[in-house]
């Protein structure tokens, strides 16, 4: 199994746009499987209603550094579905492929 953690720098989910303290995104690749599990875990800034349905969610994360050390952003997205939320802190499970992620990324 092959795992990758990333830093989300930006959360959209569906069409609003999500300010957050803090969120990553989980991605697991376990060998028999053609399409990567993933999960997106956010504390929130300000007030956020999640219910425990299914959203599309779009994502720029820190998915390495250049050259430099300047972090390299990029963009991800995919349906997900929310899974439990407590105060400020909402996870959502993905519930399908997420377009944009590079098997390059997973250790």
């Amino acid at each position: 199994m092959r795992h990758a953690r990333l830093i989300i720098h930006r959360l959209q989910v569906d069409h609003d746009e999500v300010a957050v303290s803090l969120a990553t995104l989980m991605v697991v690749r376990r060998e028999a499987t053609t399409d990567p599990c993933w999960e997106v875990v956010a504390t929130t800034i300000g007030s956020i209603e999640p219910h425990l349905t299914s959203n599309f969610l779009r994502l720029v994360v820190v998915s390495g550094t250049d050259e430099a050390g300047t972090p390299v952003l990029s963009e991800l997205a995919g349906p997900a579905v929310v899974v439990r939320f407590v105060e400020d802190t909402v996870v959502w499970r993905g519930d399908g492929a997420l377009s944009g992620f590079e098997d390059s990324w997973l250790r």
